[in-house]
């Protein structure tokens, strides 16, 4: 049973919801870690209700949680799992595993944002938009010229990472 449970009316920002369901679609694997750090760039496009449903899990499911501004600033623990919104922290994170000598996915855990190609073949953990449907509705919203918020659906794609 989920332990955060939105109705439709809530005043919840949807994307700590969006983001708190993808985390909990994943809470049998993430059970093996300690605690969960976002690497959150003070300049960056990602919204900040982003941590708001980390936070939320973490307290939900008793994992540590914390934030860290840069890579460099991680001190890595077997037990850690990273969240990381950027191509460059992603990479800085893990040749970092890489140089420790830790293993992706059993000692470290690292769910990215946004499928792509290299994280596809890299067998990384992400939460992503359905793009395809993203382009869709942005045509029919353009081609019947409607104005109006749409929420996109969103999910994770559990891989080795984690």
């Amino acid at each position: 049973m989920h332990k955060l449970l939105i109705a439709p009316n809530d005043k919840l920002p949807k994307v700590k919801q969006i983001v708190y369901e993808a985390l909990l679609s994943a809470e049998k694997s993430l059970q093996t870690y300690k605690s969960i750090t976002n690497v959150f760039l003070e300049l960056n496009n990602h919204p900040t209700e982003t941590l708001e449903g980390i936070k939320q899990f973490c307290k939900d499911y008793k994992k540590k949680f914390a934030i860290v501004p840069d890579v460099d600033q991680i001190q890595l623990k077997k037990g850690q799992v990273f969240l990381t919104l950027t191509e460059s922290a992603l990479a800085d994170l893990i040749k970092m595993v890489r140089s420790k000598g830790l293993k992706l996915g059993i000692d470290i855990g690292i769910i990215s944002f946004n499928e792509t190609v290299l994280k596809e073949l890299l067998d990384l953990t992400v939460i992503t938009t359905n793009f395809e449907e993203m382009s869709n509705t942005a045509a029919n919203l353009i081609l019947d010229k409607e104005f109006k918020q749409v929420r996109n659906s969103c999910k994770l794609i559990e891989r080795s990472s984690l």
